[in-house]
């Protein structure tokens, strides 16, 4: 039994690419993402408009990105969760912004 586990934990190690693992990967995304992020809720909280977005692309975003959330959690991937989750605050912003925002 304990060598079964063993081997699991051997060949989750082997799945990379470029010699990075999912765990690696969805760090990596929490700085890529949340720098992204960073930069578009700036200009989002600065100018407060959001007309420019169609909703129904930013709804399908909001969902796809809540999904990989999800994901990230039932998979324990700190990363993965992080930096989806904060694309599922900006898009959630951004839905309030073209709503109530300024015109």
């Amino acid at each position: 039994m304990n060598s079964n586990i063993e081997s699991k934990t051997i060949e989750e190690e082997k799945k990379t690419l470029f010699g990075l693992n999912a765990d690696d990967w969805g760090w990596i995304s929490v700085f890529t993402n949340g720098f992204s992020v960073i930069f578009q809720m700036n200009q989002l909280l600065r100018t407060q408009k959001a007309q420019s977005f169609d909703m129904n692309f930013i709804s399908l975003m909001t969902l796809l990105n809540f999904v990989y959330f999800i994901m990230g959690i039932l998979t324990l991937n700190k990363g993965l969760a992080i930096a989806t989750f904060s694309f599922v605050i900006y898009n959630l912003s951004v839905m309030y912004f073209h709503y109530y925002g300024k015109k």
